[in-house]
């Protein structure tokens, strides 16, 4: 596959009626609905490369309509966090829309360019917590049970509540790693020492 020039991106961009960010980053810019925010494909700087596709969020954490959020799938190729060791990232980021430059990531994973490793992979959920499914194609398409699939595991409350579609009740063992008897449930060594969960629930730990 041919290697298109950095200049001849530049000029495509241009002709599609791109804007120029303030770091002058070329961007394309596909307009939406009057009063929305466009969807936007860009890249960031040179020092940090960064790739963005998404809607009304640039790489230089600006909205481009105000009053209006932004969200974004975005892949940083060079990031200095510090260490001697730089990074790369991707992460999906919503922007507030208060022209803050505040943002929270619902996903993000970094693997460290000098060990060739991955560092992290964060997930965040909210009030509703994070959860696991498994799909199989099961299910009525347009339903959540035929595009999510069946729950395998819910996390709530910061490690205090772990649903699980099993009813069991086990013991760590002393290692600390997993349940007797209960294969694929584990647990780290700062957990209780043991658990019961009835219908999806831990109702107890000791």
């Amino acid at each position: 596959m041919p290697v298109v020039s950095e200049a001849a991106v530049v000029k495509l961009l241009t002709q599609w009626n791109a804007v120029l960010a303030t770091d002058g980053a070329p961007w394309l810019v596909v307009p939406a609905v009057l009063g929305r925010g466009p969807l936007v494909i860009g890249m960031g700087t040179a020092t940090d490369p960064v790739l963005v596709f998404g809607y009304n969020h640039q790489a230089n954490y600006t909205v481009a309509t105000a009053g209006e959020p932004g969200l974004a799938w975005m892949i940083e190729g060079d990031y200095d966090d510090g260490t001697g060791q730089h990074k790369m990232e991707g992460y999906l980021q919503y922007l507030f829309a208060d022209g803050s430059g505040r943002y929270n990531r619902a996903f993000m994973t970094m693997v460290n360019r000098v060990t060739n490793l991955p560092v992290e992979t964060a997930l965040s959920g909210g009030s509703a917590g994070v959860t696991i499914y498994q799909n199989v194609g099961a299910g009525t398409p347009g339903t959540l049970a035929f595009v999510l699939g069946t729950m395998v595991a819910k996390f709530l409350s910061a490690l205090t509540t772990i649903f699980s579609p099993l009813t069991v009740t086990g013991t760590v063992d002393g290692a600390g790693f997993k349940v007797n008897g209960v294969a694929g449930v584990s647990f780290g060594p700062a957990h209780p020492a043991s658990i019961t969960v009835v219908n999806g629930i831990v109702v107890a730990c000791s």
